[in-house]
Formats: structure tokens, sequence, C-alpha cells
């Protein structure tokens, strides 16, 4: 199965993207296999959850924060472009990257400083 230069072998369990592999074993492999099956199509994290075989044993357990990570996993794994969009409120999907938002760098300051203020004249122009 094929998305954009991403390709996920079931047969092998394996996926590759601009033709180097791509290390998702397990659990990540299940949920971005469920995510390729369904290209734009959002599932919700409970659906993902028990797709990927989640279990809800545990009723302090909360299985949208481990897919969450999972998901989490998975971009990391395969790098920018993002393919995974968050749909606020509903889940995620698998989409073009050029409709996925792309991680942004932001600088961070060490800790205790803090960006100078603009005053109030400078920031109404």
């Amino acid at each position: 199965m094929r998305h954009e230069d991403i390709i996920l072998d079931f047969k092998t369990r394996t996926v590759t993207r601009r033709k180097k592999p791509i290390r998702l074993r397990g659990v990540k492999f299940s949920t971005f296999a469920a995510l390729m099956t369904r290209k734009g199509k959002v599932l919700s994290k409970q659906q993902l959850h028990r797709e990927t075989g989640g279990r809800f044993t545990n009723p302090e357990y909360d299985p949208t924060l481990a897919v969450k990570m999972r998901i989490n996993g998975v971009r990391s794994a395969l790098g920018p472009p993002n393919v995974i969009k968050t749909v606020v409120g509903e889940g995620y999907m698998l989409t073009d990257s050029a409709e996925a938002p792309q991680k942004t760098h932001t600088q961070h300051l060490p800790r205790g400083h803090h960006l100078p203020k603009r005053d109030a004249e400078n920031s109404l122009r």
C-alpha cells in the first residue's frame, strides 16, 4: 500500500519512506496501518485504541493518552513532512503532506529568561 513517498507492506510488516526503512513495530505499526487503510477518514482515539489491540482493563488507564503517544512515535519515525493530521475533538487522519500541519521549530529561551514585552504604543502599529 502506498501513500505519497511511504510504502507499507502488510506481508513483511515493514514501512519505507523515500526508499529508506522506517522502524515501526507492534502497536505503532498497527496504528499507522489503520490510518493507511482509511486514508482521508478520521479515526477516533478510542477506535484506534480498540483496533490496535488496546484493552480497557485498568480503570485508571487513559487509552487516549496511549494513542497520542503512539501517533507522536509514528510521526517521529516517519519524519517530515507530516502526513498525519490531528482533527481536534475527533481523532487522526492520514492526509497529503501539504494538508497536514508541519512542525515548526521555535526558539526556546533558558529558564528564567523572557522575551522583552512590547510597549502598548509599538504594538498598535
